[in-house]
Formats: C-alpha cells, sequence, structure tokens
C-alpha cells in the first residue's frame, strides 16, 4: 500500500483505485447501525473497542476504518450512539476529535445518513484544509435516474461545503423506479455519473453493496468501469468518546504474525453476520 499524498491521514498507508488516486484506509464514516459491521464479518467485537487480534487482522486486509459506536445488535431495541448516524444521533465532538488530534482524513457519508450538513460544520471547525480530504458520500436510490443523479450530487456538495467530491457511490442496486427495470435505471445513473467524473464534480466514482451480477451488468452497460465496490469492506465499530476513538486509530503500529493470520482465516464461514428485512438485490 501507499503513503497518502492527499486527502488521507498523516503518513496513513492508502489503496491504489483503478483511475490512479490512491484512497486512505484510515477513515470517518457516517454509517447506519447495520453498517457500522462488516457485512461478512463472522467473529465478534466489541462494544467500546476493538480486541487486538481482530486490529491487527484489519491491519492486513481493511480498506476503511470507521468512527462509530456499535450498537448492541444482539439485544433487539436497545440504544445506539454512533459519531456520525441517521440512526442513533451524530457527535460533532468526535468528528472534530478525530479529524483534529487523530489525523483522520477520510470521510464517508451519504445523503441518506443525514449529516451531510453537520458534517460541513465539523469539517469547518476542524480547521483542516479541502485538499486534505477524502470525502466520499453516495446516491440514494430516491434520486436515481439521469437528470436525478446530477441534481443530487450538486445538492450534497452543497450540503457539505464542497465543490467536489473525492468519491461518489450509488449507494443500492435496487431502483424502485415503476416502469423500469432496474439494470435499464442503474445505466441511466452510472451515465450521468461518468459525466461528473468527467466534468471533474467527482474525482473517482463506484458502486456500493452491488453483487456480482449487478457489476457484470454494469460492465456491459458502462464506458467507465466503477473504481470503487464497497461491497465486503470491513468496519470498524467505534466510540464517541475521545480517549477511544485515539486508541481505535492506532493499527499501524504492530505487525500480523503468520499464525495469527492463519487463525483469523479459519474464522470465515462465509455467512453474513447482518440479514436486511427487506429486498434491495432482486434485480
Amino acid at each position: 500500500m501507499a503513503a497518502a499524498e492527499g486527502g488521507g491521514a498523516r503518513g496513513c498507508p492508502a489503496l491504489p483505485l483503478a483511475n490512479g488516486r490512491s484512497i486512505p484506509v484510515l477513515g470517518l464514516a457516517a454509517p447506519v447501525a447495520v453498517k457500522s459491521l462488516c457485512w461478512n464479518l463472522s467473529f465478534g467485537l466489541e462494544s467500546e473497542g476493538l480486541c487486538e487480534l481482530c486490529a491487527l487482522w484489519l491491519q492486513e486486509h481493511m480498506a476503511c476504518v470507521y468512527i462509530g459506536r456499535i450498537q448492541k445488535l444482539l439485544n433487539p431495541g436497545s440504544a445506539s450512539e454512533f459519531s456520525t448516524s441517521h440512526q442513533g444521533g451524530y457527535s460533532h465532538d468526535a468528528v472534530v476529535h478525530a479529524l483534529q488530534k487523530c489525523g483522520i482524513r477520510h470521510i464517508d457519508t451519504a445523503k441518506r445518513y443525514g449529516c451531510e450538513s453537520l458534517l460541513q460544520k465539523a469539517i469547518k471547525e476542524s480547521g483542516v484544509k479541502r485538499e486534505e480530504l477524502w470525502i466520499t458520500t453516495k446516491l440514494w436510490h430516491s434520486d436515481y435516474g439521469y437528470e436525478n443523479t446530477k441534481k443530487a450530487c450538486l445538492e450534497s456538495c452543497e450540503r457539505l461545503g464542497v465543490e467536489y467530491l473525492d468519491l461518489y457511490l450509488i449507494h443500492w442496486p435496487d431502483a424502485h423506479v415503476p416502469g423500469k427495470s432496474n439494470r435499464e435505471v442503474r445505466a441511466e445513473t452510472w451515465t450521468a455519473m461518468e459525466e461528473l467524473y468527467e466534468k471533474g464534480l467527482c474525482r473517482s466514482i463506484g458502486v456500493s453493496n452491488f453483487l456480482i451480477s449487478h457489476l457484470e451488468q454494469l460492465k456491459e452497460d458502462c464506458v467507465i468501469t466503477p473504481h470503487v465496490n464497497q461491497n465486503g469492506i470491513v468496519t470498524i465499530p467505534k466510540s464517541t468518546k475521545a480517549e477511544r476513538i485515539q486508541e481505535n486509530c492506532k493499527v499501524f503500529d504492530f505487525n500480523l504474525r503468520e499464525e495469527d493470520i492463519e487463525f483469523l482465516n479459519t474464522m470465515n464461514i462465509n455467512r453474513k453476520l447482518i440479514h436486511l428485512t427487506y429486498p434491495l438485490w432482486k434485480g
């Protein structure tokens, strides 16, 4: 992994994208409750921190680290508290702390999370320059379609207080547009994404939660191949407490032993930890 030259934490490794840019592996997310866990993560995570063995594994395999606090998913109805979430509240102080004190430079959010305008305030208060940040946000399915997508991108930029996005993602593969197939709407939406990329409003474009079948269809319909598919990316549940955020950001100062990697690899059972209650991947 290369060190991030811009839009990354100081000294933070970065992963190269297909368009030549590099995305910082350490970031701050605005997740919904289910997004606070890796879709395919099969081992348990602590509610207030991350065990050393899991942190070691993440150093080798993660693409992003997210800030938030895990909801007690094994106890339905329990309260949740995240740094930047549309469920469980928004912690302005946690975001500012992560940017100022932890060197976090990658912010992942979405229109659906409802906190883009709040993040603008936190970024301004942090004093971090725009060119030092990597900002990712996502297009919600209510805005799919050619014209709607371009309008929604400009609106997200306005709420975030930026002139461009480092990464813009189609949030879900399903479109819910009467009279049109999901594939048709995805193709129209992606055409708009390509134009946004060509104009420089989005410096990278991609998709989120797409299955292989969706990616194969899009490959046939697109001109520009998605730079990112977020499916399967590991997320780390975080605390809003400053000391916990600081502790969990320290994932680059140790190395995995060979036996640790082998042990962690045996824990994968190829099964989703979260099962959604409504269809999102039907077509």
